[in-house]
């Protein structure tokens, strides 16, 4: 699932030469999608580091939470596409990391 919203992702960042606002349309869903791979039940009416606190999340995510909060509401307000680009490119890379931690801890 990360792979292909990576991948995504890379297309988007091409597309942002021809068509910026279809660029941004896509980096904002890739975003919204990211957070709900991360925090499938986190609807904003508390802030990302409750949640992630009373659901066990690794400490480096408990750490960023409001770091990562502030990302994804950027992605979804912002208009400088560049900064989008970067917000969205850490979720991802956040996503990266808890999914990989996830797979270290399966037995």
């Amino acid at each position: 699932m990360i792979g292909s919203l990576r991948k995504e992702f890379e297309e988007a960042k091409k597309l942002a030469a021809q068509d910026e606002e279809r660029a941004l349309s896509i980096i904002r869903e890739i975003s919204i999608r990211t957070m709900k791979l991360m925090a499938p039940e986190w609807d904003c009416s508390i802030s990302l580091a409750e949640y992630s606190a009373t659901r066990g999340y690794p400490d480096f995510f408990l750490e960023m939470a409001d770091r990562i909060e502030d990302s994804f509401k950027f992605c979804l307000e912002g208009s400088q596409l560049n900064s989008i680009i970067a917000s969205a490119a850490f979720l991802l890379k956040v996503a990266e990391r808890l999914h990989l931690g996830a797979e270290n801890e399966s037995p």
